[in-house]
């Protein structure tokens, strides 16, 4: 077998060689956009950059949370037994270099590096958002440090980037995920990227112009990192009819994305990341959530789903391949505004909210996994409206729901949407020395539902989070609310 092994290693060279090389293409875009925009082609051959290659890859799981704090104060202990393998932080350019030209103050960010050198020593993998636009290359003055940047500051941004990226891919951060700017389809607050003065594409343009100064800059640092677009907010879908977007303002913030494929920067970022989250109240009852902006509810599944049909379908309209995508913001927020009827504070949330936090929980993730995600990140671990698993540090349902249904489908691959009643979510995964299914009722009302065969383990996601063990075993299963993993030979 040594030949086998020497000639596996020069098949990785050559995987990693083609990787590194750079394959021009063509931006292609439709004829027209919403509203008869046409876009705009680019006028030259675009750069292109393979995804990320590289031995260990793709990382065993995509199960992470955020952390405010990736200290053990902040829960990443818990969290790395947990299982947990990615986390988020955010880096303030404004802190490191709050006047043009001058050097970059690292000691302004030296918590922020501990924290992500005790990522890295936990086995977790750094999403590193780059935000805080500092005042002298904000675009439009009257927003300090919350605005775009000046597009004539695009060359200084590079240059920051490029120092940033060549710092934190070395160890002892072995950061290979650079977020740019967070939610920045919103106008005013967190990315701040959105413009009431583009009532289309709420700025979109933009972000994308920045996308396509910037993007080889960071390739030529680090050719091995990966660009991420700001995570998307996407308020509303914007093409649903009626659609659920309470004004044409939201309805733009939504088109943020449209208008960065439509400025030519379809191939400037190698993933897309999004926001999804549902809302749930004591008046809907245990197993209940929604997202009125995107027509979601329990029977048609989370509202990541609705989000990534539509993410999907802009790609395939603009001819855009190669995407990963990344859920970094996820949870059941226990109100869509802050409701007395669900105990708001995380550590009296009633037991029902919990619970079904704990069912949402296994869902998300599970339709994660089927989709093909790269990361599912939980916001946050110790809580905000309700969210939280280890509030105050404190293990909860949420925790032992994640813990578990990490634990069985980590390296799990989809293989199929089995055959079962039509108010039942199925899914078949191969996790090589098995098969699994996992099932849960989209109503709650109790089905019964029959297998191709005896399952050799089964488990039901139980009142504390955890799977408890299903006896006896046969070649039907009921199915109703609690979310149900069975194991089959393969």
């Amino acid at each position: 077998m040594v030949w086998f092994k020497r000639v596996w290693r020069f098949l990785w060279v050559v995987i990693i060689v083609i990787a590194g090389c750079n394959f021009p293409t063509k931006g292609l875009v439709p004829a027209t956009g919403p509203a008869g925009n046409k876009p705009q082609a680019p006028a030259t051959d675009s750069t292109v950059y393979l995804p990320l290659v590289q031995r260990d890859y793709p990382l065993q799981t995509l199960f992470g949370v955020t952390l405010l704090s990736i200290t053990p104060e902040g829960g990443i202990d818990l969290m790395k037994e947990a299982g947990s393998q990615w986390v988020r932080q955010d880096f303030i350019w404004n802190a490191i270099q709050p006047t043009e030209g001058g050097p970059l103050n690292w000691a302004a960010v030296q918590n922020l590096e501990q924290q992500m050198v005790n990522a890295r020593q936990a086995g977790m993998e750094l999403i590193l958002i780059f935000g805080g636009t500092p005042a002298w290359a904000e675009k439009n003055p009257e927003r300090p440090e919350c605005g775009p940047v000046a597009a004539d500051k695009f060359p200084a941004l590079g240059n920051t980037l490029r120092q940033v990226v060549q710092r934190y891919s070395a160890p002892p951060f072995n950061v290979t995920y650079f977020e740019l700017w967070n939610e920045p389809d919103l106008n005013g607050s967190l990315g701040c990227w959105g413009d009431t003065a583009d009532p289309v594409y709420n700025g979109g343009r933009h972000y994308g112009e920045m996308l396509k100064a910037v993007y080889p800059v960071i390739k030529a640092a680090n050719p091995s990192a990966q660009v991420l677009t700001g995570g998307l907010l996407l308020d509303c879908d914007p093409d649903a009819n009626p659609t659920p977007c309470q004004s044409d303002w939201h309805r733009a913030l939504s088109r943020f994305m449209e208008g960065i494929l439509l400025s030519g920067a379809g191939y400037s970022f190698d993933g897309i990341n999004f926001h999804a989250y549902d809302y749930y109240s004591a008046n809907l009852g245990l197993g209940h959530y929604r997202n009125p902006s995107w027509n979601s509810t329990e029977l048609n599944g989370p509202s990541a789903l609705a989000k990534l049909r539509y993410l999907r379908g802009l790609l395939a309209k603009y001819n855009i391949q190669g995407k990963f995508f990344m859920n970094t913001e996820t949870g059941l927020n226990c109100g869509a505004d802050v409701e007395p009827t669900c105990n708001y504070s995380d550590t009296v949330l009633i037991p029902d909210a919990k619970l079904t936090k704990a069912y949402y929980l296994v869902q998300s993730y599970t339709t994660a996994q089927a989709e093909g995600l790269r990361a599912n990140v939980w916001y946050h671990a110790t809580g905000a409206r309700g969210t939280g698993i280890i509030p105050g540090l404190v293990p909860e349902t949420g925790y032992y729901a994640f813990k578990f249904t990490r634990n069985i489908l980590s390296g799990a691959k989809l293989t199929r949407v089995p055959p079962v009643p039509g108010d039942v979510f199925a899914y078949e995964f191969n996790r090589g020395d098995r098969l699994i299914w996992v099932l849960w009722s989209k109503t709650g009302a109790e089905i019964d539902v029959a297998l191709p065969k005896q399952p050799t383990a089964g488990y039901s996601i139980g009142s504390t989070g955890d799977g408890v063990a299903i006896a006896p075993l046969a070649t039907t299963i009921r199915v109703g609310l609690a979310p149900v993993f069975l194991e089959f030979a393969p």
